[in-house]
């Protein structure tokens, strides 16, 4: 052992045959004691070599204290390696603390890394804490983070996870993101998986949102599929305005069949003098070989409420196609209302196309009906119309109704036509 002004160092080594090991202590400690001021730092370092074995640990603990306004800081850090062989191992563990006391300040960081390679073998996990407050008006801040790896041949995969929170309290902000990635890569298949998460919080007027997301992928030979979820909601409370949009997206492809799906809510809402919508979307889609099929349905309502007009609209879309037949339907309804003089229009409509080699069909229906109620006007269309084409046949079959009427001058007709 040597003894050194304030502190002490102690060093051992040995050598035997072909193994040889070395251990270094050190420790320093420092205090003055005007408004006190304490140091201390304490090092251990060991090392052996056994042949293909080596082996490190390394532990160093380092604390200060000031005692004026009041400052501490502590840091630990414990490095550990190994070699044997093919084998490597490496462990990092380090502890960081801090603190001002002032208007007070404190940060805490925790850090674990883990690394390990053996013959094809390599894995790594890291993993980090980090905590952070400052007491003026208040604002803290927490972040987690775990990260894992690993490669075996021909096989790959990383996993990642993060948690973040962060907080004001001035006028109160709060924040939280939390994260998950994961991927994993194997000869010729490959997954992926992400998922979101989003939180946001202002308290002036009050303004939230929230995001959530998961994206879904696999590659695997000539199969892909990838799946999408989204949601979105935000609120506003001045006069009060909220929003969801909700995402679905769902595609696979395999040789030659594709299917692709698409769902959509979109949901709206003004509270001043209360305005809202709602729209709703599917699509479908599918490819086969020489057959492919879509289908699309989708619904929109408004509504205002100053005078009140409200609005809705259906829309059904069906397509095939497989060969040399194809057939096809369309099928609408609108509904419109304004509330001032009154106006009411209501509109169905029934679309049905098929083609089958040498036959086609079509036939349509309309409904269209309308209403105005200032000196009062209706109108109302009923039609059909049906059509076939056959080698060297042709048929049309055509129903009208149309019913009108006005109120002001007093005219009243029908018209009713068959052919």
């Amino acid at each position: 052992m040597r003894a050194l002004p304030g502190g002490q160092v102690e060093r051992s080594q040995e050598v035997e045959g072909d193994r040889a090991t070395q251990t270094t202590k050190t420790v320093l400690s420092q205090e003055d004691e005007g408004d006190r001021a304490t140091q201390t730092t304490k090092t251990v370092l060991s090392q052996e070599d056994d042949g293909d074995r080596a082996t490190q640990t390394t532990k160093t603990v380092l604390s200060q204290e000031a005692e004026g306004d009041r400052a501490t800081q502590t840091t630990k850090t414990v490095l550990s390696q190994e070699d044997e062989g093919d084998r490597a191992t490496q462990t990092t563990k380090t502890v960081l603390s801090q603190e001002d006391e002032g208007d007070r300040a404190t940060q805490t960081t925790k850090t674990v890394l883990s690394q390990e390679v053996e013959g094809d073998r390599a894995t790594q996990t890291t993993k980090t804490v980090l905590s952070q407050e400052d007491d003026g008006d208040r604002a803290t801040q927490t972040t987690k983070t775990v990260l894992s790896q690993e490669v075996e041949g021909d096989r790959a995969t990383q996993t990642t996870k993060t948690v973040l929170s962060q907080e004001d309290d001035g006028d109160r902000a709060t924040q939280t993101t939390k994260t998950v990635l994961s991927l994993e890569d194997e000869g010729d298949r490959a997954t992926q998986t992400t998922k979101t998460v989003l939180s946001q919080e202002d308290d002036g007027d009050r303004a939230t949102q929230t995001t959530k997301t998961v994206l879904s992928q696999e590659d695997e030979g000539d199969r892909a599929t990838q799946t999408t979820k989204t949601v979105l909601s935000q609120e506003d409370e001045g006069d009060h305005a909220t929003q969801t949009t909700k995402t679905v997206l769902s595609q696979e492809d395999e040789g030659d069949r594709a299917t692709q799906t698409t769902k959509t809510v979109l949901s709206q809402e003004d509270d001043g003098d209360r305005a809202t919508q709602t729209t709703k979307t599917v699509l479908s889609q599918e490819d086969e070989g020489d057959r492919a099929t879509q289908t699309t349905k989708t619904v929109l309502s408004q509504e205002d409420e100053g005078d009140r007009a409200t609005q809705t609209t259906k829309t059904v879309l069906s397509q095939e196609v497989e060969g040399d037949r194809a057939t096809q339907t369309t099928k609408t309804v609108l509904s419109q209302e304004d509330e001032g003089d009154r106006v009411t229009q209501t509109t169905k409509t029934v679309l049905s196309q098929e083609d089958d080699g040498d036959r086609a069909t079509q036939t349509t229906k309309t409904v269209l009906s309308q209403e105005d109620e200032g000196d009062r006007a209706t109108q109302t269309t009923e039609t059909v119309l049906s059509q076939e084409d056959e080698g060297d046949r042709a048929t049309q079959t055509t129903k009208t109704v149309l019913s009108q009427e006005d109120e002001g001058a007093t005219l009243r007709w029908r018209w009713m036509g068959c052919q």
